[in-house]
């Protein structure tokens, strides 16, 4: 899968440790990562984004009150996520970082947030064991992904 993530600079450190947390699945292949770091110097910045946002399959959201208050995050990257999904083309994962009111953001109250529950990272007594849930979580998304569609249904 190819994974789009969407994050406010300001929690950087957590896109960090989501980073080593994803390390297993980008060395084994299941997972690959891009975000706006990535872009080379002397690029386009938007003109990039837009093609790797075209390109993912997956967007992660990192919410966090520095998320919301991006104009850029919401309106242009999570945008165009849950216009992506809506259209069947592309599943949006939020991840909850920071404790913040995203159940009042409109479409992305309807989907399932990570962790368990969309208690955020910040909230758990060990940080890396939120992370790893995130992980878990991945994990099914790719398993469902890479699994052989149904060829017919066995009921008449």
């Amino acid at each position: 899968m190819r994974a789009f993530i969407s994050y406010s600079h300001h929690d950087k450190a957590a896109l960090d440790r989501l980073h080593v947390h994803l390390k297993n699945l980008t060395r084994e292949g299941q997972i690959e990562t891009w975000y706006d770091r990535d872009i080379l110097a002397g690029s386009e910045l938007d003109s990039e984004i837009e093609r790797e946002m075209e390109a993912a399959n997956l967007f992660l959201l990192m919410i966090s009150p520095d998320f919301i208050a991006s104009d850029y995050c919401v309106e242009r990257e999570m945008k165009r996520a849950l216009e992506r999904h809506a259209a069947g083309s592309a599943r949006v994962v939020p991840i909850i970082v920071e404790e913040c009111d995203w159940k009042a953001m409109g479409e992305l109250r309807l989907l399932k947030a990570v962790p368990t529950d969309g208690k955020a990272i910040s909230g758990w007594a060990n940080p890396n064991t939120a992370y790893l849930n995130v992980v878990q979580e991945l994990c099914r998304i790719i398993e469902a992904e890479n699994a052989p569609s149904p060829i017919g249904n066995a009921s008449h």
